[in-house]
């Protein structure tokens, strides 16, 4: 097809070719100076390749087809004929290796740093795990390889990681790095960690804290039972949950009185749990199957995260009560400073 386009400020004009003079030749000639050699190394510029039309080129397309409906007839009815011309495996292969080159890629790159990668041992009824030096490989790729690596350990009869500590200390991604490792071992990919033995669920389920929208008639606590409902509705005992700080909303009391009905109802299910908590009381069931994990603080500084996660018994009071040592603010130093005020008049 030959056509022509007009272009002006804020317009672009589309019409059929009547043998006008190309402007290209006079642009050429004009700028004939510039394709001397030492002017084509001095103002190279390698422009980019755009991929599709942009919004422009599109309706520059769209005015064609008004000004030659023939030939764009003949286009629809080759696509037709021709639409099943690509065999679905094939394109389903090719589709399947450019996202698995694509993750290599990405891993080589992680593992050029240091990071280790490995391809997992996978059970579909074995739900002991093991996963050595695992890490988040989105955060190892934003700091550029610099990131803590951790354990994940589930013994035999273990279920539900119940994990505690303090605020900004690496729980969350743990939790969140638990749910992509089945992830990635259910695509058949390598996983971030040294050696890897996994548990291949029939689903993964989520609860993350949502900001509370005004418009909605539900309150914060009402929407996570909602939210908790439809899990419990579809989740199996072969299923992968991963909490974050549900209940949140409600007083503690509350909160404890809850979480430890859904401990319960969990167990009983006997499906694999890791469950970010501010509840120290959830860790230190008697149950067999709940595993208590804790972010760590550095021993010298309490403020200091180390983002470690490691399994040990909760401490979230000796951590608070760390803190308010460190700042001078135990009950004892704010009675000592009190008593020693001066009375006001």
């Amino acid at each position: 097809m030959k056509y022509v386009l007009i272009l002006q400020p804020g317009q672009v004009t589309v019409k059929e070719y009547e043998n006008e003079e190309e402007y290209a030749n006079a642009i050429e000639k004009t700028f004939q100076k510039f394709k001397e050699e030492e002017c084509i190394e001095k103002y190279r510029f390698n422009l980019q390749k755009a991929t599709g039309m942009n919004h422009i080129e599109a309706r520059i397309v769209e005015f064609l087809k008004t000004i030659q409906p023939k030939v764009f007839q003949l286009l629809d009815e080759f696509f037709e004929k021709h639409e099943t011309f690509l065999d679905e495996t094939l394109d389903s292969i090719s589709r399947e290796l450019t996202f698995y080159t694509s993750y290599l890629d990405f891993v080589n790159r992680l593992g050029a740093s240091g990071l280790p990668f490995t391809i997992p041992k996978v059970s579909e009824k074995d739900k002991e795990e093991l996963i050595i030096n695992t890490f988040d490989p989105i955060l190892a790729a934003k700091s550029g390889g610099h990131v803590v690596q951790n354990d994940v350990i589930l013994k035999p009869g273990e279920r539900i990681m119940v994990i505690t500590g303090p605020n900004q200390g690496g729980k969350t991604t743990y939790a969140r790095l638990y749910g992509l490792l089945h992830y990635l071992a259910g695509l058949g990919l390598p996983v971030p960690g040294s050696e890897a033995k996994l548990f291949l669920p029939d689903g993964i389920y989520t609860h993350f804290e949502r900001q509370e929208k005004v418009e909605s008639q539900k309150s914060k606590l009402e929407d996570d039972l909602i939210r908790l409902k439809t899990i419990l509705g579809k989740a199996t005992q072969n299923s992968l949950l991963v909490f974050n700080e549900i209940f949140s909303s409600t007083a503690s009391y509350d909160a404890t009185l809850l979480g430890k009905e859904l401990i319960a109802k969990l167990s009983n299910l006997d499906c694999l749990v890791a469950w970010v908590t501010f509840i120290d009381e959830l860790s230190n069931s008697e149950n067999g199957k709940v595993v208590s994990l804790v972010a760590l603080v550095s021993p010298e500084d309490p403020s200091i995260r180390t983002f470690k996660i490691e399994r040990r018994k909760a401490e979230g009071k000796a951590h608070a009560f760390s803190i308010a040592r460190k700042y001078g603010l135990t009950y004892e130093e704010i009675k000592r400073r009190l008593s020693n005020e001066s009375p006001v008049a």
